[in-house]
């Protein structure tokens, strides 16, 4: 029955796969329409999505049965080795045993190897990582996944050459922990502990860099050891800019609150040339940049800073090339419009001077805001965007002082570059803190001038 089914399907299929083939070898599909054929690009690109996706699928297998399959190849070599210390096996079969060998050599290279991409992308990508909105637990889980990783690579150097055991013993230990680490159940009830415990809320608080260190480790000190086209500086970045780039997207979908945590420590793991860390770092959130031509104008705008960008719409990449208009609409290459170009960026907290500011009343903010910004000379939609996001981004009944940083202020810590030179520009970010009381002396307001294509942008940062 099931031959005659697979039978009448087969020439079912057959007739329409010859008049497609037909078709296609003669320019046109069934209906005798014309038919491109891919080019090679499209043909390229096809392979390259394919190969990224067959890498992702078997990373995810492995994460899934890695540590079954490994377990599976240490008993077989286990009974290999037990094989061929039989007295006089190796004399009788020495062939067998040099093939039998290289299997188990070339099987536990392919194990640790398919272990330590696993554990790399854990690492890189925190968004995987079951505990990422505990850092303790985070800390924890990369840790384990890090150390076994490099003890797989331990043991199958020196392994059989440690007479202790010690190597294989804490191959063996490190493997069992990150295996119940991964299991859901218990990922389950330590996520569920670690949400109603002080223990970890301070253990949290403690531990945010402590990842880092770890995530540095393994990138810096252990992965290039096996791979020279990587330096120390270039793993380093990838880790810190596969985290930034999660943390951006993470604020696009409006969990920011809840990454608070990452946030912290990319702020304190900024890279900078012979560093590793830029510590006390705040984030310029929504600096939004109008631009306002004479007339219809193409503009390319770039950062001198962009290693520091943490979001952007519309899509940074190279720079911003836009058609502005004179009332201040710009429009992208596909055809969007935007009323200004926004970005949010990682900058140093003591950019922000605290000597005069704007004392901020908690009932009245949005009054506040309008009035001193009316002051600056921002019109309304500037006015309206700034109040419309900073009225309900800061806490709730908490009285602020309003510290502002001048466009000097604002170009050294994000450095800006037009292709069409403007006339006239005022960048003003604006450090909020906490108001405590004491006297405030206020600054001295100087307005915007609009004179021929001007550039305004205002954004803020929350310095506590």
């Amino acid at each position: 029955m099931r031959k005659k089914t697979f039978s009448l399907i087969l020439s079912g299929i057959l007739p329409i796969t010859a008049l497609s083939f037909t078709a296609f070898a003669n320019g046109g599909d069934t209906a005798g329409r014309p038919v491109t054929p891919p080019s090679a690009t499209d043909v390229i690109g096809q392979i390259g999505s394919s190969a990224t996706e067959a890498y992702t699928a078997s990373l995810n297998f492995w994460n899934d049965y890695g540590n079954n399959i490994s377990d599976g190849f240490n008993l077989a070599g286990e009974s290999w080795n037990s094989v061929k210390n039989t007295p006089g096996f190796e004399t009788s079969y020495g062939d067998a045993v040099k093939t039998g060998d290289g299997i188990f050599s070339a099987a536990g290279f392919a194990t640790n190897l398919m272990d330590s991409l696993s554990a790399a992308n854990q690492l890189t990508h925190p968004q995987d990582n079951p505990y990422a909105s505990h850092p303790a637990l985070s800390t924890a889980y990369d840790t384990l996944t890090a150390w076994q990783a490099m003890m797989n690579w331990a043991d199958m150097a020196v392994g059989d050459k440690d007479p202790t055991g010690t190597v294989k013993g804490m191959n063996l230990l490190l493997g069992e922990a990150v295996k119940n680490w991964s299991d859901v159940a218990t990922q389950t009830a330590l996520l569920d502990y670690a949400n109603h415990s002080t223990i970890i809320g301070t253990v949290d608080i403690t531990l945010q860099n402590v990842n880092d260190y770890y995530t540095d480790l393994f990138q810096n000190v252990f992965y290039p050891s096996r791979d020279a086209e990587w330096s120390l500086e270039d793993w380093w970045k990838k880790s810190y800019y596969d985290k930034l780039n999660f943390y951006a997207q993470m604020v696009r979908e409006g969990r920011e609150k809840e990454f608070e945590w990452l946030r912290d420590e990319l702020m304190n793991m900024a890279p900078k040339a012979g560093s590793t860390i830029l510590p006390n770092h705040v984030t310029a959130k929504k600096p939004n940049i109008y631009l306002y031509p004479e007339t219809e104008t193409k503009i390319t705008v770039t950062f001198g800073k962009p290693g520091y960008l943490t979001l952007s719409i519309p899509e940074y990449n190279d720079g911003w090339t836009v058609t502005a208009s004179p009332d201040g609409t710009l429009t992208d290459k596909d055809k969007n419009s935007y009323g200004y170009l926004f970005y949010e960026a990682l900058v140093k907290r003591k950019a922000f001077s605290t000597e005069e500011g704007f004392v901020i009343p908690s009932n009245k903010r949005a009054e506040a805001f309008r009035e001193i910004l009316a002051s600056y000379g921002f019109n309304e939609q500037e006015t309206a965007d700034f109040i419309e996001y900073w009225a309900d981004y800061l806490k709730d009944g908490t009285a602020y002082v309003m510290y502002p940083m001048l466009t000097e202020g604002v170009d050294n810590a994000m450095p800006l570059t037009f292709s069409v030179k403007p006339d006239s520009i005022y960048r003003i970010w604006f450090g909020f803190a906490e108001y405590s009381g004491d006297e405030i002396m206020p600054p001295e307001i100087t307005p915007i001038v609009r004179k021929g294509f001007t550039v305004v942008e205002w954004g803020g940062a929350v310095l506590d």
